[in-house]
């Protein structure tokens, strides 16, 4: 069950009675506290991340989310105050990761006497333990109407806790097609997870019910990216993955799969290259990486680079 929190002044508080169906509800009041709304519902002012966790409660890809979300907090104008109050947030994150990890395991987190440390719980399902996230939305704040923000504006910080999906070892395997939805450009706001998300919310709808993912294309007809995920083409052996300079999100597993491999090229990939692809996969934060099967009804080979990613993936989350 999800829980929800907001952080207020220097600590994380969860609205009482706000969880699982409630917790839209209890944002909701969240949003509407304070002089006018919040500028992350009326114009997608803010940023988010979401994190998989390992057995202690930690994330560790935490530097690359962290990154990302300083750059675009900067990139949005965020006010030097600001992003310390957010940085100071996301260092406080083990405070709700851990009584999430508690409601959810048989063996409740508590810590050891002799270092004042979380026990480490196994996050493996088959041993009683539970496999978690934490999501976490950061707006500009609060304001009545307009686009300009006032000076001083402080931020509003969320966080919602949920029960992740098992990571298995070996890649899932999808099937995907095409999206006739197409991405803008924006090079600005290019890389980052901002939270303007109405060009994937509208490309999910196109989904056929076969598909797990879809490729979304620029109105150059290139390859960006997946709708909820990052891409990688293997064509003639080699792997390719699409810029992030104009559109797309440059994702934390995108990035530190890039930093460990280095015979990933990153080049723009015309769609009609696709006719010549060996192997496709996607990968994000949650599912770790998931190979493509099939491509609108085409067979695809698997690769066992995908298996190798995936597996050393998933060895970040088993090592507490």
């Amino acid at each position: 069950m999800p829980h929800i929190y907001t952080w207020d002044v220097d600590r994380w508080t969860q609205p009482s009675g706000v969880t699982g169906l409630n917790a839209g509800a209890g944002l909701g009041m969240g949003l509407a506290m304070g002089q006018g709304l919040d500028r992350g519902l009326q114009f997608g002012d803010g940023l988010f991340e979401t994190m998989r966790l390992n057995a202690k409660g930690e994330s560790p890809l935490m530097p690359l989310h962290q990154g990302r979300l300083k750059k675009g907090l900067a990139v949005l104008g965020f006010s030097p105050d600001a992003i310390t109050t957010v940085e100071r947030a996301m260092s406080k994150l083990s405070d709700i990761t851990l009584a999430h990890l508690s409601t959810h395991t048989s063996s409740p987190i508590t810590p050891t006497s002799a270092h004042n440390q979380p026990q480490a719980v196994d996050c493996r399902p088959d041993d009683g333990g539970v496999c978690s996230g934490v999501k976490i939305i950061v707006t500009r704040g609060n304001s009545t109407q307009g686009y300009g923000a006032i000076e001083g504006i402080r931020p509003n910080i969320y966080a919602v806790t949920f029960e992740a999906p098992e990571l298995n070892p070996a890649p899932a395997l999808i099937n995907v097609g095409v999206n006739p939805v197409t991405l803008g450009e924006q090079p600005l706001l290019a890389g980052l997870k901002h939270l303007n998300r109405i060009e994937q919310v509208l490309a999910r709808q196109k989904f056929q019910p076969e598909w797990s993912e879809s490729i979304m294309l620029n109105q150059k007809s290139q390859i960006v990216e997946g709708c909820m995920s990052n891409i990688f083409v293997n064509i003639d052996n080699q792997w390719l993955t699409p810029p992030m300079d104009n559109a797309g999100v440059d994702g934390v597993v995108r990035q530190w799969l890039l930093s460990m491999v280095d015979k990933i090229s990153v080049e723009v990939i015309p769609l009609k290259e696709l006719a010549s692809a060996q192997a496709i996969c996607f990968s994000n934060s949650l599912s770790g990486f998931r190979e493509v099967q099939a491509l609108d009804g085409q067979s695809l080979l698997m690769n066992t680079d995908v298996t190798d990613w995936q597996m050393h993936y998933k060895s970040l989350f088993d090592e507490c």
